[in-house]
């Protein structure tokens, strides 16, 4: 357990009832911020310097790192997903900066970059 949840248990902190709204944290967040945690997500889906230096780009490219953008034909996010493309994904999982980061940190360990990105073919192809 990390020593900062035992401390609050010692005070008479209650971790059930803990709820965190992502949507209000991910619009708190800077670029420097979505950066770090985009770069996190390329660590943990082992990608190289350049898959991930990719990544980064397309990421500024589709979306200036402006998790509430939404593109011409309703793509949604930062990574802007098109839901009639990924009607397995909740609307909630599209603008969840954690989620979107970590999904297309496992797309491009997967060669997907191209296939799913209009930038990627664009800046890379």
């Amino acid at each position: 357990m990390p020593w900062f949840l035992g401390a609050l248990l010692f005070v008479g902190f209650d971790p059930t009832v803990l709820t965190i709204d992502l949507t209000t944290v991910s619009q708190n967040l800077t670029t420097r911020d979505l950066i770090g945690i985009a770069t996190s997500s390329a660590e943990k889906y082992h990608l190289t310097p350049k898959q991930t230096r990719r990544m980064l780009k397309t990421i500024q490219c589709e979306s200036g790192w402006d998790n509430s953008a939404v593109g011409p034909v309703g793509e949604v996010g930062l990574i802007q997903f098109y839901p009639p493309a990924h009607t397995d994904l909740t609307r909630e999982q599209m603008t969840n900066v954690y989620f979107e980061l970590n999904w297309m940190a496992e797309q491009v360990s997967f060669g997907n970059g191209a296939k799913l990105w209009t930038c990627w073919r664009l800046l890379f192809s």
